[in-house]
């Protein structure tokens, strides 16, 4: 974005197309924002919010972790039980 002019407190800026879907979270998806007219409105303070999704998959990864961290114990029981197992032979699976 470069700015261009002032009128009063606004800034007159010239700001290309892909900067506009960087903001917007849609630069690389499919999902590309359509091209503006002379006149029309985008407000760029309603961009996409890299914070609420960055705090909705920290709280899954915590959720996750401790989830695992429930069953670690049950888990770890097992693997070393089924480490401790006597091998089967041959064909004595069947």
């Amino acid at each position: 974005m470069e700015i261009i002019g002032l009128s009063g407190s606004d800034y007159i800026a010239k700001i290309s197309h892909s900067e506009l879907e960087k903001l917007n979270n849609k630069y690389y998806s499919r999902e590309n924002i359509k091209k503006l007219q002379i006149g029309e409105k985008m407000d760029l303070g309603s961009g996409h919010d890299f914070t609420r999704e960055i705090k909705n998959v920290c709280n899954e990864m915590l959720n996750v972790m401790q989830a695992f961290d429930r069953s670690k114990k049950l888990l770890t029981e097992f693997a070393i039980m089924a480490t401790k197992m006597p091998k089967l032979k041959e064909n004595e699976d069947e």
